[in-house]
């Protein structure tokens, strides 16, 4: 009777851990379920979140508007999580007045004078380099060095900016915390960055 006892709670206790196992398996893979994103014009790919925190995708929106302060602009990508976009366009819609949401930004530039990082960074309008708080560290992307650094205002940017053959490209996002999904969906998106001049 107690081996039976035994032998019940035992399998209870199985289920209980194979079910928990399961459904956080599920959840994650959730999580992880990602878009490619592959350039026709410019060598660029990458993958972003399609998952649980799904982002509306705007390619080169506004962009004549950001060449009048940036004329070697050739590209802008724009993630928003889509909960975030239907806030933004239900207010506009309203007319009710905002600051936009924290965004996943990338700036494709035309580089063909052959600047520096360092010497981008100083003269462009939309690096934000002026008002970067802190040190400007290191860091990799598609396994060659990148320049990253954070700067303040409504939201807190930061910024990862690599030089590749004839363009500059910048890769931006918008948070309020370390712990915001954008955030962390900024960090997975460029471990996934490629520059390639064909994509199959």
């Amino acid at each position: 009777m107690l081996k039976s006892k035994f032998f019940t709670v035992l399998l209870i206790g199985m289920i209980i851990v194979l079910g928990v196992l399961f459904a956080t398996k599920i959840g994650h893979e959730k999580t992880l379920d990602t878009r490619v994103y592959s350039d026709k014009e410019y060598p660029l790919s990458f993958s972003y979140n399609t998952g649980l925190n799904k982002y509306a995708f705007f390619v080169d929106n506004h962009l004549a508007l950001v060449r009048k302060s940036e004329p070697n602009v050739l590209r802008i990508l724009v993630l928003i999580e889509e909960s975030e976009n239907d806030k933004l366009e239900e207010d506009i819609k309203n007319g009710v007045p905002r600051e936009g949401p924290p965004a996943l930004t990338i700036f494709i530039v035309n580089n063909k004078e052959k600047l520096t990082l360092e010497s981008w960074l100083n003269k462009s309008s939309i690096s934000n380099f002026s008002q970067r708080i802190g040190e400007v560290t290191e860091r990799v992307v598609a396994q060659n060095p990148a320049l990253s650094y954070r700067s303040d205002g409504l939201y807190t940017n930061e910024t990862v900016v690599r030089r590749e053959g004839d363009y500059i490209y910048v890769f931006n996002v918008t948070f309020n915390s370390g712990e915001d999904n954008i955030y962390k969906d900024f960090n997975n998106l460029l471990n996934t960055v490629q520059f390639s001049s064909h994509y199959e």
